[in-house]
């Protein structure tokens, strides 16, 4: 299987003004609401919902986004390595604005070399999302990646939080500009 084509596809639905022929706005209702719920405590905030189309093996280098993260499985599973804030210098991540791979780790984590060095001294969790689960990131913390099967994931971003936890440990690591 590692000799055959691996297929990703990505769709994005803008909010705040999510159309009603839009039908990612439309399966998600609780993703494109105008009104806070307990998935988007802060409308004004959203960022629009986010569908990846994953084959198995697919897997997104561990990086951090700036804002709340909630992800939905709709389909399959992913398997998801977290690391806290203040686990960054510990990952290999490229803190220069104009890398093609900002906020993502510069290291290939199959390397047993990696491990063996600082990676394998940082502090992590992991799990593995199933069909009809929905986990929450909190602003800042770290997350590589892999499809177990074929997936289908959805997820919407909004905002960090007031106090901008985890804003400061990032900075530690030399990270210059954080757009919100």
């Amino acid at each position: 299987e590692s000799n055959s084509d691996h297929w990703y596809l990505e769709s994005f639905c803008k909010a705040p003004k999510f159309s009603q022929q839009n039908f990612i706005a439309q399966d998600l209702p609780i993703f494109s609401t105008v009104v806070p719920n307990y998935w988007v405590p802060y409308p004004v905030k959203n960022k629009g919902i986010q569908c990846r189309f994953g084959m198995r093996g697919v897997y997104a280098a561990s990086h951090f986004d700036n804002s709340r993260n909630y992800i939905a499985m709709i389909k399959g599973q992913k398997r998801y390595i977290i690391h806290p804030p203040d686990e960054c210098l510990n990952l290999g991540i490229d803190a220069s604005v104009e890398s093609p791979i900002f906020r993502h780790t510069k290291w290939d984590w199959a390397d047993k070399s990696i491990i063996e060095g600082s990676l394998g001294k940082a502090r992590a969790l992991e799990t593995v999302v199933n069909e009809g689960e929905v986990l929450y990131l909190p602003s800042f913390w770290f997350h590589g990646i892999g499809s177990v099967d074929y997936s289908i994931q959805c997820n919407t971003r909004h905002g960090a939080p007031e106090n901008k936890a985890g804003m400061q440990e990032i900075q530690n690591c030399h990270f210059k500009f954080l757009g919100h």
